[in-house]
């Protein structure tokens, strides 16, 4: 009686066992789908940020080469979206013809105070803001030679 009782009891566990593997597989293949569906969500959020980033670098971009344009044909501006530490971040990128160049490092300051101003109207023209723009000196190193054409700004 006692094999029967322990034959019994093994196939009761068996059973069991069974029970549990068959739970755990179809709990890891809802998983898999979760999984799956997260994964495609993920390809098309992607898809979407750089869609808009590529729009909205478009704008930034050609608002900030237009200003360039009126005293410093020679550069150019790109936004550059560099992935990092698991998330996407923006560099500024200046070129002087086909080369990358450190604004900072130019004489003068009038580059830069183009450059800064241009970006300022870059967001305000993409935002939703008031129609005021607050300057303090915007263009002070801004030669007096070039002064005339960033009034035509």
């Amino acid at each position: 009686m006692e094999i029967l009782e322990l034959l019994n009891k093994a196939v009761i566990k068996r059973q069991s066992n069974q029970e549990m593997l068959e739970k755990k597989r179809k709990q890891q293949e809802e998983l898999l789908q979760d999984m799956e569906i997260v994964l495609k969500s993920q390809v098309l959020l992607q898809s979407v940020a750089e869609e808009v980033q590529s729009q909205l670098s478009s704008k930034i971009d050609n608002i900030i080469n237009l200003g360039l344009a009126t005293c410093f044909p020679d550069y150019s501006f790109e936004l550059k979206y560099v992935p990092s530490r698991g998330k996407t971040e923006v560099r500024f990128v200046f070129k002087l013809g086909d080369d990358e160049v450190d604004i900072l490092q130019q004489n003068g300051g009038g580059l830069i105070d183009l450059a800064v101003f241009c970006l300022r109207v870059a967001v305000f023209a993409i935002s939703n803001t008031d129609n005021v723009i607050v300057l303090d000196e915007p263009f002070k190193y801004v030669s007096r030679t070039l002064r005339p054409k960033v009034a035509e700004l």
